[in-house]
């Protein structure tokens, strides 16, 4: 029988005060890592999550073993068990808070909640577990993931009901990570949050707000050698263009994998509502350490003034404007 939300809170509670030596280093990520990490690249407060989860026997298909606070958020999207900031939900004993607005990556377990506020145990905060209180206003709260534990035991009993997510998606890893969305994005393109696997054979692409049903659905492509890959981003992507003169521009973070492939003078494709927006070629790309590839794309019109010259036949300057 999968662990109940009294267990995982009760694991959290006996770590109250465990503190890291060195930085990052700490007994979760040894668990998550399979071995002593330690730097500014390894954040732990979603492995605290996976750790108290396992220690509780919470099984992995209710709560995921991930360091990453993008990758629980994504899980509990597709488990179609996330409840937005926005709906108004007042979380109970054993959900997760996600923050990931306003440029914030973090996760805790909710131990308590009242009509106004909220009350986590969170790891990596001040570099040790500790117990902390939050407004439903705070501008880097997201939402929540609800969890379908066991059967709960206690005075703060409640039923959760599993809404099934309403679109499927088959050959879906959960190791993907969605494109972040903060509060400043919103009206911009770049709130929508991009599901996609690169090159996964039968997967169906999901492009979905999760705080805005309405928002626009987003497509971004690249061909490379007769292959079409739909990659998954990093962030959001923005795009740029200027009526004087100037050539469009695409930039976005690719976050790489086993199937995507792609280099300088490939073709990039942006479709939004399926409108063709922008088409153009990659003309910078480079990668960090975490193998994330930041992209540079132009329009046509950068490669036509490279050459300096135009031509017109016909065409007065009504025609060219």
């Amino acid at each position: 029988m999968s662990g109940t939300r009294n267990d995982i809170v009760k694991v959290a509670k006996s770590q109250l005060g465990v503190k890291e030596s060195g930085t990052n280093n700490v007994k979760y990520n040894t668990w998550f890592y399979g071995k002593q990490v330690s730097g500014s690249g390894y954040p732990w407060c979603a492995a605290f999550i996976a750790w108290c989860a396992n220690q509780a026997g919470v099984s992995t298909s209710v709560i995921p073993k991930t360091a990453s606070v993008s990758e629980l958020q994504f899980f509990f999207q597709q488990k179609g068990v996330y409840k937005a900031k926005s709906s108004g939900y007042k979380p109970q004993l054993g959900d997760i808070m996600i923050q990931k607005s306003n440029g914030a990556s973090h996760t805790g377990i909710v131990v308590s909640s009242n009509s106004s506020s909220f009350t986590v145990i969170e790891g990596n905060a001040s570099n040790k577990v500790m117990q902390r209180t939050y407004a439903y206003f705070l501008s880097e709260l997201s939402g929540f993931g609800v969890p379908s534990y066991g059967s709960v035991i206690g005075s703060q009993t409640s039923k959760t009901t599993t809404t099934a997510s309403a679109s499927k998606t088959s050959s879906v890893s959960t190791s993907s990570t969605a494109a972040e969305v903060t509060e400043k994005e919103k009206k911009e393109i770049t709130s929508t949050v991009i599901k996609s696997i690169s090159g996964t054979s039968g997967s169906v692409r999901q492009f979905i707000d999760v705080e805005n049903k309405n928002a626009p659905a987003i497509e971004l492509y690249i061909h490379n050698s007769g292959k079409v890959f739909q990659p998954l981003l990093k962030d959001g992507i923005k795009w740029e263009t200027e009526r004087a003169g100037a050539a469009g521009k695409l930039t976005f973070t690719v976050v790489k994998d086993e199937n995507i492939a792609f280099n300088e003078g490939n073709t990039v494709i942006l479709k939004v509502n399926g409108k063709n927006v922008f088409y153009g070629f990659v003309f910078i790309k480079s990668r960090d350490k975490k193998h994330h590839i930041s992209v540079t794309a132009y329009d046509q019109l950068r490669y036509l003034k490279n050459k300096h010259t135009y031509l017109y036949s016909n065409k007065g300057i009504d025609d060219l404007v």
